[in-house]
């Protein structure tokens, strides 16, 4: 089962990503390690609220973002009430997590078909 660490991480890896920056260069931005950056991308290490904050305006996207739908996550495994938010009914949710666990190249296959399919 992915952790919330490792979803985070792919969220921090994401939006690095999209802004076209290294490792190196969001680590300059957010004023910590590269080798941390590394390890909170790949779920290696928790992240502090305080460097979540460093790494969201280095980004320059809302630590809220970075954060969004994690409380929809049970990596514990305890019992979690159903409700109509949870990642079983939230199809955005999960389509996010589809994607994010896939490579780049297939996020970009998966992102074709589904707007070629939106113009059909």
């Amino acid at each position: 089962m992915i952790t919330i660490s490792e979803i985070l991480g792919q969220r921090i890896k994401y939006y690095r990503k999209k802004k076209k920056l290294s490792q190196e260069k969001l680590s300059e931005l957010a004023d910590l390690h590269p080798t941390y950056i590394g390890q909170l991308e790949r779920g290696e290490k928790n992240a502090s609220i305080e460097s979540l904050y460093k790494i969201s305006i280095g980004l320059q996207v809302p630590i809220t973002q970075l954060l969004e739908k994690l409380d929809e996550y049970n990596p514990e495994g305890y019992d979690v009430v159903e409700t109509t938010n949870s990642t079983n009914n939230n199809i955005p949710l999960k389509a996010y997590e589809l994607f994010s666990s896939q490579p780049k190249h297939r996020q970009e296959i998966l992102l074709k078909i589904v707007e070629f399919s939106i113009l059909m």
